[in-house]
């Protein structure tokens, strides 16, 4: 029986292996040393490189190669932290491969469906971190057992304004209640316009049978 690897299995390590070393030890230091969860920035990096779902089937996102390589990988990037290495672990293995293979075909759909766009409701809290950092765009990441997706989401101005209106009616309690109402009754619409604008782009999509 013959255990060698092959050439593809070889690449897979050579290529995590150099990226490991060049990128993460610094990373790895700080994440360890503060306790705190991988950046997105490095979820992104990993979904770059194919890393994210390796062993889950194509149609779910994932690279459709088997638990060998997403093992081989994960070595590689383990060497260097197992907190940096993860999302790799989550993505490829535990719940995320129980429900691509187990669960049913109408949860995965409905799971999938769900993330098509940002949710309307995130909308207000997004453009209030961005208002704060002044910033002109930040990126959304929906990390799950299910999937991985990250969007692009520009600053809106006049939106940000609607929100401010309607927290002032809040704060001023003389505000009869069904204009407080209309406010936001108008402020929701307009949320889920936002969320559903074509300039949301979405930068990364790793479906792997979750969401």
């Amino acid at each position: 029986m013959d255990f060698s690897l092959s050439a593809e299995q070889q690449a897979l390590i050579d290529t995590t292996r150099k990226f490991a070393a060049a990128e993460l030890p610094e990373l790895a230091k700080t994440i360890e040393a503060n306790h705190s969860p991988p950046p997105r920035s490095l979820l992104k990096r990993y979904a770059e490189l194919g890393l994210m779902g390796i062993n889950l089937p194509a149609e779910y996102g994932g690279a459709g190669l088997g638990h060998l390589e997403a093992v081989l990988a994960l070595e590689e990037l383990a060497k260097i932290s197992c907190a940096i290495a993860f999302p790799v672990f989550e993505s490829s293995f535990g719940p995320a491969l129980a429900i691509a293979h187990f669960a049913p075909e109408e949860m995965r759909k409905m799971v999938l469906k769900k993330w098509k766009s940002p949710a309307f409701y995130y909308m207000v809290q997004i453009h209030m971190e961005m208002a704060a950092q002044k910033v002109k765009d930040t990126l959304f990441v929906v990390w799950t057992p299910l999937l991985t997706r990250m969007w692009r989401i520009p600053f809106d101005a006049g939106y940000w304004q609607l929100c401010l209106d309607t927290l002032e009616s809040f704060r001023q309690k003389s505000v009869p209640f069904e204009v407080m109402r209309s406010k936001v009754d108008k402020l929701r619409r307009r949320s889920m316009g936002v969320a559903s604008q074509p300039i949301w782009n979405l930068v990364v999509r790793i479906d792997v049978g979750r969401t």
